[in-house]
């Protein structure tokens, strides 16, 4: 081969290097504008992971004040024992069973 083919060969293998330079270049960009996109998108996914549990943090707040309110509505037990029955005859009286099995009468 002469000095000649070797300088085209040359030349050759010199336009393909510049292809591949300017098409690594342009990958590059693409990879770039990717990389800023996702970053982006990193980014408004955390913010709306944030608005997320903000506004589960605050109907969480709701829901506790609402089941407070609730329970507070309900009305406090006063005593659980029956309210004793007026007597309406004179030979009425309160009675109780002791643990033998007695009746004891009691007193008004």
């Amino acid at each position: 081969m002469d000095i000649g083919q070797e300088i085209t060969v040359l030349k050759n293998n010199i336009r393909e290097l510049q292809q591949q330079l300017a098409q690594a270049h342009i990958r590059i960009a693409e990879l770039l504008k990717d990389k800023s996109s996702t970053s982006e998108e990193v980014i408004k996914e955390k913010q709306f992971i944030q608005e997320i549990t903000g506004e589960l943090s605050r109907v969480n707040s709701e829901t506790e004040q609402k089941m407070k309110q609730k329970m507070d509505d309900v009305p406090q037990m006063l005593d659980s024992r029956p309210i004793k029955p007026k007597l309406h005859g004179t030979n009425e009286k309160y009675v109780t069973v002791d643990d033998t099995g007695s009746v004891q009468y009691l007193e008004e």
